[in-house]
């Protein structure tokens, strides 16, 4: 049948590539012959006389009983072929062939099927991209409670840091600790090329903030050696553990030690960077999976949306 309708000796070869190494495993060698046989007979009744003939179809399809496959492996419908003898010509007769009036299949319901089929393709990917279209376009309501006051430490001189330090211009906080092995580093050196980006494509500076998790560790000469790593502009803060957990509190961060030893351990933490606008309002955030052009993009269209409604930074 496969051979009638798509005319392809490669597709049959492909097509029925699974089915016949399915009946090898369990052992069908006769049903293998068959199947070969057919597909043969289909194939050169394809080709003779260079038209289509009216192949010769199975007259009966049977499934394996249940219980037959072995435990744990999957119920794949094996197809095994009973086919009656076909005339002189070697053509099946009209009434060995199921595309007659009275055969199991018929073109109509084989025309049947593949509307049905498109159909249903069409409308789960057409809900698909209506539902993500209707996911983008909820309307947006007020703005996230994130954000507020805090006092820290800064490592460049170790004086008191507070928020209001970075009122007057942008500001990207990131909360890590310099123990972290991989994430940290890779975050902070995302925040130096997003910050770069917006600079050298708005003209703007935005100041990144390293604020530590770990003041336990993270002293001011450590987060200072940290920092200056990553970018010459990079603001190190750390403090008292209160108050750099109130810090953390204030931004929903979430952070708690973890594989723990009596000599190490580290820090499972949110990885997110917080956007600040000059008013030391929360204005966005990214993840881990947005990159520094993203980033750095978002933020330029914050800065240019900023100076459109007349707003002054520095």
């Amino acid at each position: 049948f496969i051979a009638h309708v798509i005319g392809s000796e490669e597709f049959v070869e492909t097509f029925t590539r699974f089915p016949l190494r399915y009946l090898r495993q369990h052992g069908r060698s006769a049903e293998i012959e068959r199947a070969v046989s057919y597909v043969h007979d289909l194939l050169e009744n394809e080709s003779r006389d260079g038209k289509r003939d009216q192949p010769h179809f199975p007259q009966r399809i049977h499934f394996p009983k249940r219980g037959v496959l072995k435990r744990g492996a999957h119920r794949t419908a094996a197809i095994f072929w009973e086919q009656k003898p076909s005339n002189s010509a070697g053509v099946a007769s009209e009434a060995s062939s199921p595309i007659g009036k009275g055969g199991p299949i018929g073109w109509q319901s084989l025309a049947l099927l593949m509307v049905t089929g498109g159909g249903l393709v069409f409308y789960f990917d057409y809900e698909k991209k209506r539902r993500k279209t209707a996911v983008v376009e909820l309307p947006s309501i007020g703005v996230a409670a994130l954000g507020g006051p805090f006092e820290l430490v800064d490592s460049r001189n170790g004086k008191k840091f507070t928020d209001k330090d970075l009122l007057g211009q942008y500001a990207l906080l990131y909360f890590g600790f310099t123990h972290c092995p991989d994430i940290c580093p890779d975050e902070l050196l995302k925040i130096a090329e997003a910050v770069d980006l917006v600079e050298k494509t708005s003209g703007e500076k935005i100041q990144p903030v390293f604020i530590s998790l770990d003041p336990e560790r993270d002293n001011v000469a450590q987060v200072r050696a940290y920092v200056t790593e990553f970018h010459p502009r990079l603001i190190g803060l750390t403090g008292a553990k209160e108050a750099c957990v109130a810090a953390a509190k204030a931004y929903r961060v979430y952070f708690t030690k973890a594989n723990q030893t009596e000599e190490d351990y580290l820090i499972d933490h949110s990885i997110i960077h917080y956007l600040i606008d000059p008013e030391g309002a929360f204005v966005g955030f990214y993840g881990k999976n947005m990159d520094a052009n993203a980033i750095g993009k978002s933020i330029t269209d914050q800065v240019q949306k900023w100076k459109k409604d007349g707003k002054a930074i520095g």
